[in-house]
Formats: structure tokens, C-alpha cells, sequence
């Protein structure tokens, strides 16, 4: 007698399967009918290779630009992984799947991939939530009380957050400048926003201590000068830096003249 542990899911079932809920759930079909043909390291390996898939897409995505996902139309990334599915079963298993129905062998009801995508969504769903506690902080400043609600990548692991009130003409010009490899911005984000006197850019400073160092602050003269040079505004732009809680803003002119000594004063 036929139990539900030795009846195997088929071709289309696993496909279904794997275009609603990934390649994990592609990872624990497979391997199902590898244990039922009797091959385990198979079944092993299909598995490994399932919840590694998976963890790629997640980074994938949380690490992917998002100006860069938003070009991807959502269907891609499901049909292109379906896609590279269907071509290992094909490979690996198609054989096996027809000896096995043509000796008897009968084949999991298709609801049973409909409970195993449930249960895979839900877990997805929990690391999601994780993942957006975890990257809360990223996006504090896209909050509704900021005023600092737009936001452009830069590449280098650096973004651009801005006044809606802006124009994006001078919000690109002013990323084509930033972009340029003159720019040491790498891994500090950046605010930009207009006050009554002047523009201000903002450096998000994780290591305050860089501000005691004379250097530094006479590099960031430098890149002021350029930026008011070539954006050629109605109003000065004036650099400054704050933490990454925000709590403290530094005035560059007040840097030039505390860097050497032992403390800062904040504007």
C-alpha cells in the first residue's frame, strides 16, 4: 500500500510550488522524492542548496540598491529561479518521476505544495520582520516627521536623503557631482535641505572622533568650494555634519577652527 511518505510530487506541482514560495519550498520537494527514490545524499543536498538559495535572494534584496529593485519588474526574479528549477528536475529527476508513476508509484496531492508554501510564507514573513528591525535605523530619516523624505543612492554604500520641496534637477545634478570618485563619501549618508540663508548638506558622521582630525575638516572646504562652484545655486550650499541619532549638528567653519582641540562645539 502506497503512503503519503512514498508518493512523490510531480513536475508541475514542484514548479507551482517553487514560483509561490521560492526556492526553499523547490529545496523540500525535491528532496522529498530524492528520500523516496531512496537517494538521501541527493535528498541532502537538495535541501542545502534550497535554503542557500534562499538566503542569497534576502541579501539580494536587502542589499541591492533600491533604485536598482525598482527597475526589476516583480515577476523576473520568481520566473527566473522557477525557470532554473524546472531545468534541474529535468536534468536530475524527470527519469525518475516517470519509472516511478509508470511502476505505480502515486503522486502527492497538489494542496499538499499549497500547505508547504503557507508554512514557508509565514517564515518568510517572520524574516522580514526581523530584517526590518534589524535595518530600522537605515531608514529613520524617510520617517513622516523628517524633513528629509526623498532619498537617491550614491553608490559606495551611500545615500542621499532630501527635501521634497527641492527640484530633482538639482537633486541629480548634485548626485552626478557627489557620485564622482573626488568624493570620499563611502559609507556616510548624506542630507540635503534648504534653510532662509542657504542649502545645507549634511555628512551623517558615524565616527565623530574624524572631526578632531585638521585634515579632514580642510578636505571638506575643499569639496564645498567645488559643489558651490559647479551647481551654481541661488544660495551658497554649506556643509555640515551630524551623528547618526542626529542628535548634534557641527558647523564646518566651528570645526576649523576646535579640530585641534579637545572638544566640539555643536551648532
Amino acid at each position: 500500500m502506497t503512503t503519503m511518505t512514498n508518493r512523490i510530487f510531480t513536475k508541475k506541482t514542484i514548479l507551482i510550488g517553487t514560483f509561490l514560495g521560492g526556492p526553499l519550498i523547490a529545496g523540500i520537494m525535491i528532496s522529498h522524492n530524492y528520500k523516496v527514490f531512496g537517494n538521501k545524499d541527493a535528498a541532502s543536498r537538495s535541501m542545502i542548496i534550497g535554503i542557500l538559495s534562499t538566503v542569497l535572494i534576502f541579501m539580494f534584496a536587502f542589499l541591492t540598491p533600491e533604485d536598482i529593485i525598482d527597475k526589476i519588474p516583480n515577476i523576473v526574479i520568481p520566473c527566473v529561479y522557477t525557470a532554473i528549477v524546472a531545468w534541474l528536475i529535468n536534468e536530475r529527476q524527470a527519469e525518475d518521476m516517470e519509472q516511478f508513476i509508470e511502476e505505480g508509484g502515486e503522486t502527492k496531492s497538489a494542496w499538499t505544495a499549497v500547505g508547504y508554501t503557507f508554512v514557508v510564507l509565514t517564515f518568510y514573513i517572520g524574516i522580514f520582520a526581523v530584517l526590518l528591525l534589524v535595518f530600522d535605523d537605515e531608514n529613520s530619516l524617510l520617517d513622516e516627521s523628517s524633513e528629509y523624505t526623498e532619498r537617491i543612492h550614491l553608490g559606495r554604500n551611500t545615500d542621499l536623503y532630501y527635501s521634497p520641496d527641492i527640484s530633482e534637477d538639482i537633486i541629480e545634478r548634485l548626485a552626478e557631482i557627489l557620485r564622482s570618485p573626488d568624493f570620499d563619501i563611502e559609507d556616510a549618508d548624506l542630507m540635503f535641505g534648504e534653510t532662509d540663508d542657504c542649502y545645507e548638506l549634511i555628512f551623517i558622521i558615524p565616527d565623530e572622533l574624524s572631526l578632531y582630525d585638521p585634515d579632514f575638516v580642510k578636505e571638506f572646504y575643499g569639496y564645498e568650494e567645488y559643489l558651490n562652484e559647479n551647481m551654481g545655486l541661488r544660495k551658497r550650499i554649506e556643509i555640515k555634519f551630524t551623528d547618526p541619532y542626529l542628535e548634534h549638528r557641527y558647523e564646518l567653519k566651528e570645526l576649523d577652527d576646535f579640530s585641534t582641540h579637545s572638544g566640539l562645539i555643536s551648532a
